[in-house]
């Protein structure tokens, strides 16, 4: 078996919800040592890399695919610039490193008109739709998901048909418009189907579509979507597909009137959440909960919730999630805190720093990126008076006994 067809096995797999081969795949890199295809995007380390990204090991996926935009320059294969390009960008959008996603979608773009590659071309408007969808430009997202939709009639191309289409309903829902989210995503789940894909992890929109029909009101087949969600996550016990099917829970239940339920469901979301480095997932999770323990009456954990769900947010910046969080935290109805009082996140930025955690430690423990962190802790020193770590560990002090600042 060649490198390349070891590759294609494991992905094939992982793809039908058999779990991720690394064995396999490090056979097809052996292999390829000894033989490497003249074309970048041939070899195995693309397949590996998706995969890697599938299965949220995001640091392992991004150092492949950085090493496979270098071989490509190194090696003068500006053809298969265009489809590594669009992979890093969609990576990085699941990771929240939003500025980098944005920056490989227009370098994907611009490598796909250097060497007029029609076939690639679809994957460079899948990359651009995303991240316009992500930060909140609908129109921009619903015209590139819209052109790469009339290439694929062209092209045939089964798989980017479903990714357009999933792209596109998640444009919509972020603009809450359901009904046009739900045609979207029902389009993308039905082409999911069709080609057996088992694994929800891979393109990620199947949650988005639980939520369009939850929200539409048509629990009963938003119960069906649940379950088939919930029974991926613990096949394959991803934590992605795990988080998000207990976040569709809740939904669910929240819905049907029962909060505590819902919330001890968004509890197991938030666990899961701890080891999944996506942001703005973890995001979605913690605005749902501040809406629903709003609901339950619970108006400082509600408070809670929705301003750690703001900071992130805020920080990302996903400007329409961002309006929903404040709408969320406008009906609460509680004083606003004083100007100089930290905000939730602030206080555990400063908690952990202040314990000698440096910002990248930090960023990784509430999973915020290192310079949201640096933005937070900026704030964190204005409020308090301090210009050090050592000032910030003595008022954290101080405020942890209940003196007074100096």
């Amino acid at each position: 078996m060649t490198s390349e067809a070891l590759a294609q096995k494991m992905y094939a797999d992982f793809m039908v919800g058999r779990g991720l081969d690394l064995e396999l795949a490090d056979r097809a890199m052996e292999l390829e040592e000894k033989c490497r295809p003249p074309q970048v995007e041939e070899r195995a380390a693309l397949m590996i890399g998706r995969c890697l990204v599938h299965a949220d090991r995001f640091d392992e996926a991004r150092c492949l695919f950085e090493q496979m935009v270098q071989a490509t320059r190194e090696e003068g294969d500006d053809s298969s610039l265009p489809l590594l390009l669009a992979y890093l960008a969609d990576l990085e959008c699941w990771a929240g490193n939003w500025q980098a996603a944005e920056r490989h979608a227009a370098d994907s773009w611009e490598a796909c008109e250097q060497v007029g590659h029609r076939a690639w071309q679809t994957a460079a408007f899948y990359a651009r739709a995303l991240v316009d969808a992500h930060l909140g430009r609908i129109d921009a997202a619903r015209a590139g998901a819209g052109e790469g939709l009339s290439l694929v009639t062209a092209t045939g191309d089964i798989w980017m048909l479903m990714l357009l289409r999933g792209v596109l309903g998640f444009a919509e829902l972020s603009a809450g418009n359901l009904q046009a989210a739900e045609a979207s995503l029902d389009s993308a789940a039905d082409v999911a189907s069709r080609v057996g894909l088992a694994e929800p992890a891979a393109w990620r929109f199947h949650a988005n579509h639980a939520e369009a029909v939850i929200g539409l009101g048509d629990l009963h087949r938003g119960e069906r979507l649940v379950e088939r969600l919930e029974r991926w996550g613990h096949t394959t016990g991803g934590a992605w597909t795990l988080a998000t099917a207990a976040r569709c829970r809740a939904l669910l239940l929240a819905a049907r009137g029962d909060t505590q339920d819902a919330i001890r469901a968004l509890e197991e979301a938030i666990g899961h959440h701890q080891h999944l480095a996506m942001p703005f997932e973890l995001g979605r999770t913690l605005l749902i909960m501040g809406q629903t323990q709003r609901r339950a009456k619970r108006k400082l954990v509600a408070r809670q919730h929705l301003e750690r769900a703001l900071g992130i947010f805020e920080s990302l910046p996903a400007p329409l999630w961002a309006d929903r969080t404040r709408s969320e935290l406008s009906r609460i109805g509680l004083r606003p805190p004083a100007p100089l009082a930290l905000t939730a996140t602030e206080e555990r930025v400063a908690v952990l720093a202040a314990s000698g955690h440096t910002n990248r430690q930090v960023a990784q423990a509430l999973f915020l990126s290192p310079r949201t962190v640096e933005a937070n802790l900026a704030r964190v020193y204005r409020k308090l008076g301090v210009s050090s770590r050592a000032e910030l560990g003595a008022a954290m002090t101080r405020r942890e006994a209940g003196v007074p600042p100096p």
